[in-house]
């Protein structure tokens, strides 16, 4: 497996337990397969979640989510962040991909996603994107 990196959308948004819930049931009741999500709790969730394929973006289940998280009164926002597929097992691969841009673009977060995804949120897509490539190239 070749080292794959390409942009997604994710969506982030704050809810009580219940919402939370109910969001998930919705989504997973079309279909959509959810490829990563990380949940923060402090007063309410910080929810981070990427949806589709683990493989591709899919504007489809993106205008779904929009659709479930817009219908339920709940204020969400979207950006684009880069997924980096890579061989599981091999050691050092989140010190390279940290290394190679925390001192050049801000990293907003990190999270983990399906088969052996890591996603990133920065300051700077483009430039990460390029930094990146050329490091794990």
């Amino acid at each position: 497996m070749a080292t794959t990196i390409q942009t997604r959308t994710q969506f982030k948004f704050a809810a009580n337990d219940s919402t939370v819930s109910l969001i998930l049931k919705k989504i997973a009741s079309l279909q959509i397969n959810i490829t990563a999500f990380s949940l923060v709790k402090d007063k309410l969730n910080t929810v981070i979640l990427v949806v589709g394929p683990s493989d591709a973006n899919n504007q489809n289940d993106n205008r779904m989510v929009q659709r479930i998280l817009s219908a339920g009164n709940v204020p969400f926002y979207e950006k684009n962040v880069i997924q980096i597929n890579f061989e599981p097992g091999i050691p050092g691969v989140f010190r390279k991909i940290y290394n190679a841009i925390y001192r050049k673009v801000g990293i907003e977060a990190i999270y983990n996603g399906e088969d052996n995804s890591l996603y990133l949120s920065v300051s700077n897509i483009t430039r990460a994107m390029r930094i990146l490539r050329k490091t794990l190239s």
